[in-house]
Parts: C-alpha cells; structure tokens; sequence
C-alpha cells in the first residue's frame, strides 16, 4: 500500500498498465488537473490499455445531487464533455454506461424494474427533443476508454 499524490506516483511509475480504474476521482481536480493527469495516466498505459472512470453525470436525472453532495467536487461532466476531454488528450473509442443498478436479487431486481420504468417518460421525452435515444440518466456514469 502506498499513500501520496496519484500524480507523482504516475509521473515517476517505471511501470507500464493493461488497466487504469479511477473511480470516483476526477470530480475532484480543477480542470488543469483533469487534463494532466488523464495525460499521466495514458503516458503509462500499455498499447491499447484501457482507462476506466467512475464518475457524477451532471445530465443525469439527479446528478446535481452528486455534484453537490459533496464539498470537494470541483468538476462535473456530462457524456459529451468527458468525452471531449478524453479525446482532446489522445485516448479512443469512448464508451459511457449509465450507472443503473445492477441486479443481484430480488430487491435489486425490483429497484432495476423500477429504474427502467420511472425512467422511461424522460427517455421519451428526450427522444422528441433531440431525435436520438441512448441518454445517460443515472446520477453516475461509467467510462471505457483506450489508449
């Protein structure tokens, strides 16, 4: 175990990685540090190694809850910025799941029912608006990219 700033430790890591997991990170770095440390992180990424981001989505039905929630967010990203800023610094092919629960039991299999029903209307409704489907909704979204 080793404690310290994640950007020195990717700064001087002799090491290369298949793997990057960041969860719940980045929402808490002024925008300067986003940038730098997603290009730290793709610096020490093997060929084609794999960024993954756990993170608020501030379009999703209740993601200024999470961006809020908690004093020491600095940024907030949407599918579209994150993907913005994840190409801007040299990664491909960026995918974005909502965060929706996952299914384990009968009590997660209920809270999943529910989620995409009460869901379903805003789905509608942004459809109308925008003439495409495949909105993240969910208060936190997870990200794959590649180097």
């Amino acid at each position: 175990m080793r404690e310290g700033s994640l950007g020195e430790y990717l700064q001087n890591t002799k090491h290369t990685f298949d793997v990057i997991f960041l969860m719940d990170v980045i929402e808490h770095l002024e925008k300067q540090e986003v940038v730098d440390l997603l290009d730290m992180a793709r610096s020490v990424l093997a060929d084609n190694g794999k960024l993954i981001l756990h993170l608020p989505n501030a379009e999703g039905l209740f993601g200024m809850r999470v961006r809020y929630g908690d004093f020491t967010h600095q940024v907030c990203f949407t599918p579209q910025s994150i993907r913005q800023v994840l190409l801007a610094t040299g990664y491909k092919c960026v995918e974005v799941y909502e965060d929706k629960p996952l299914v384990h039991g009968i009590k997660s299999m209920i809270r999943r029912f529910l989620w995409s029903l009460l869901t379903a209307r805003e789905r509608l409704l942004l459809i109308a608006e925008t003439g495409s489907g495949g909105h993240i909704l969910s208060q936190n979204m997870l990200v794959v990219t590649y180097k």
